[in-house]
């Protein structure tokens, strides 16, 4: 199905053409139901919008119309031009998620050279790069006016910003926050309508984690609800009246999350050391892991929230803070990797982390050695451990080796 999509707030295109490939013809199947899953090509959004915020100079574009250009597969792009445009392949490989750039550089003079490559090697494919923003004027000298995102006039109108994968960033400030804009609640709440307007709060890098985890919280509890012959909600139905107070209350405070404005470079020009810092808790309801980066430079000590990730507990089965722990170091382990791979850095020191559980009767007893990357994890004493730890996580911590400073500083 094809039909029109008006967008008043685009700055180039406020009427669109949108293909529906879930809209289902008389034969009772869309096109979406016909395609196969194909295995992904590119990067995580969360990969590419934490390098986002390791870059001095940073860059933003899009490709213009990108779905009515030509079928091209960026791999046989690189491939073809990459030797004429050196400097666009790492960019066009890793910094790209479906037609918006997120990139940057060390210095002017590479983020231009980046900016010119990436942009002659796609308009050589057919694929014009529109929407050009950065935190450095200079960067954008040569670009077209009409390619810019942001009137030039940058100083009568401090407050401009560019809308990209879910963030909103402010070049001028370099800032970044988010954007919520929810209607006031409908009078009568059902799951439905309570998921809808979870679904508009967009955080791919943890920065509002423990907003996101109340909302969850609430979500949990409308799936356990049942009603009073045992079925499970429907999700039309209207919710219990507490629950929908409850909703209404915590939803009015929800807007003021657009008013949160948080650095997007978590470096600094010169700096001695950077170090990544995990910390990992729990309590009976959730769990969760926060990754800050650490800097030291002659100015003195800045710390800063790179990216977080949290989990409700499961309420099938009850658990012990104990278990919850080591779940979230387990969710820790896992960040750390996630987050090594995705800046791609190199390792100055190492420190053998390990983590193992032995079954001794009548309890298990747990050997630990947390140094640096998981210092609240604090199994009780073992006499009132209750748990007997699966062996999954255990092996994911096992033999861990983390760094704790790294040589290129993000």
């Amino acid at each position: 199905m094809i039909h029109p999509v008006f967008k008043e707030s685009s700055t180039t295109t406020k009427v669109r053409v949108v293909f529906d490939a879930s809209c289902k013809t008389s034969s009772g199947f869309s096109i979406n139901n016909k395609q196969l899953v194909g295995p992904v090509v590119q990067e995580d959004l969360l990969s590419i919008v934490m390098r986002f915020r390791t870059h001095p100079i940073a860059i933003v574009a899009d490709i213009e119309k990108i779905y009515r250009q030509i079928q091209l597969h960026p791999e046989d792009l690189v491939r073809g031009e990459g030797a004429n445009y050196p400097a666009a392949v790492d960019v066009v490989k890793h910094d790209f998620y479906v037609d918006d750039l997120l990139s940057g550089a060390s210095n002017v003079q590479s983020a231009i050279r980046r900016c010119k490559e990436v942009s002659a090697m796609l308009a050589s494919a057919g694929f014009p790069l529109k929407k050009w923003a950065s935190n450095f004027v200079e960067v954008l000298a040569e670009i077209p006016e009409e390619d810019l995102a942001l009137s030039p006039l940058h100083d009568l109108q401090d407050e401009q910003s560019v809308y990209t994968l879910g963030l909103v960033w402010e070049p001028k400030s370099d800032m970044m926050r988010f954007k919520v804009q929810l209607p006031l609640p409908e009078s009568v709440l059902t799951k439905r309508k309570v998921m809808s307007y979870f679904a508009q709060i967009f955080d791919p890098l943890g920065l509002v984690g423990p907003i996101i985890t109340v909302a969850k919280l609430f979500m949990q509890r409308l799936w356990a609800l049942k009603t009073d012959i045992g079925d499970s909600y429907e999700w039309d139905r209207p919710l219990p009246p507490h629950l929908q107070s409850e909703w209404k209350l915590f939803h009015g405070t929800l807007n003021a999350i657009s008013v949160i404005r948080i650095p997007r470079f978590v470096s600094q020009a010169i700096i001695k050391s950077t170090v990544l810092n995990f910390f990992s808790d729990a309590s009976e309801k959730a769990y969760g892991v926060c990754c800050y980066v650490r800097l030291e430079s002659a100015e003195g000590i800045r710390v800063r929230l790179l990216t977080s990730k949290s989990k409700v507990a499961p309420l099938a089965t009850r658990h012990s803070i104990a278990y919850l722990e080591l779940c979230a170091a387990v969710l820790s382990v896992n960040l750390y990797e996630k987050v090594m791979n995705s800046l791609k850095v190199s390792c100055v020191s190492l420190i053998r982390q390990s983590f193992s559980i032995g079954f001794n009767r009548p309890h298990p007893v747990v050997r630990r050695s947390w140094q640096i990357v998981f210092p609240q994890f604090n199994p009780p004493p073992h006499p009132v451990l209750g748990d007997t730890f699966p062996e999954t996580p255990t092996l994911q911590i096992s033999s861990l080796e983390v760094s704790t400073q790294l040589i290129s500083g993000i």
